[in-house]
């Protein structure tokens, strides 16, 4: 499948769209698969990821929406289980190119944040108990949502975490929609097998987070105070105004500037 993926990238859309899809569902369906797909050294930091982004469209069975889709559940997939080694190349094919990757990241979490807000918003009438509303955002795209903000606090490191803040500042999102998407995926994970694993996970990149989000408040506070302390120096008055003004005190009996 890698041989395919890899070939596929020259031979043409429409076999690196099926390679990437037939990846993810075997990758789903195999427990094995989705080992080996997550822990060997298989070249997929070549593989998965094509030349640039602006080279994924759809093919004649799966559309661009379902190919970006996959491709978002295989590259969380890479977040939790390769090697320290294999994450460095992860982090530097997110560095390529002006680290395209982070903005096609960052168009789809805008994407998906709007649609998910949407059904949100218009299920509001139904009231529906916590668990109905959190299953129907989950079939419009919250998990979706939640994968792409996985990856996103995985690779908020400092080689790259400049360009992911710059791209939310872009995109108008802050870091606490991030935070309040991974809080409720943490919320939400059950307790089949392998979940605890996964909780554990998304508990460790919302501390991440929330340190950053604190770190950016300190000096968010430090850089406001140095402001107020430079406002609150006045300016030595030009001699030949005090002059002026302690003339008028005299011609009026009133002290201007206690007025």
């Amino acid at each position: 499948m890698i041989k395919i993926l890899q070939d596929g990238q020259e031979l043409g859309d429409y076999i690196y769209g099926s390679a990437i899809a037939a990846l993810d569902i075997v990758k789903d369906c195999c427990p094995a698969a989705s080992d080996k797909f997550e822990n060997e050294d298989l070249g997929l930091d070549i593989a998965i990821f094509p030349a640039s982004m602006d080279m994924i469209h759809g093919s004649t069975m799966h559309v661009k929406a379902e190919i970006e889709e996959r491709l978002i559940s295989l590259i969380e997939s890479l977040t939790g289980g390769i090697s320290k080694t294999k994450k460095y190349t992860l982090l530097k094919k997110f560095e390529e190119n002006d680290c395209e990757r982070i903005t096609w990241l960052m168009e789809l979490f805008t994407r998906y944040s709007k649609k998910v807000g949407a059904v949100a918003n218009h299920l509001k009438s139904e009231q529906l108990i916590s668990s109905e509303l959190y299953k129907e955002k989950l079939q419009n795209g919250f998990s979706k949502l939640q994968s792409i903000a996985v990856i996103l606090v995985h690779l908020w490191l400092p080689e790259i975490k400049a360009k992911i803040e710059s791209e939310l500042s872009r995109h108008q999102i802050e870091k606490k929609h991030v935070l309040d998407v991974l809080s409720a995926y943490r919320d939400n994970i059950g307790n089949p097998g392998g979940s605890e694993n996964t909780k554990t996970v998304i508990e460790a990149y919302i501390a991440r987070l929330e340190e950053n989000c604190s770190q950016s408040m300190e000096l968010g506070a430090q850089e406001n105070s140095g402001q107020r302390m430079e406002l609150d120096v006045p300016e030595k008055p030009d001699q030949g105004e005090l002059e002026d003004v302690h003339s008028k005190r005299r011609w009026t009996g009133v002290d201007i500037l206690d007025s």
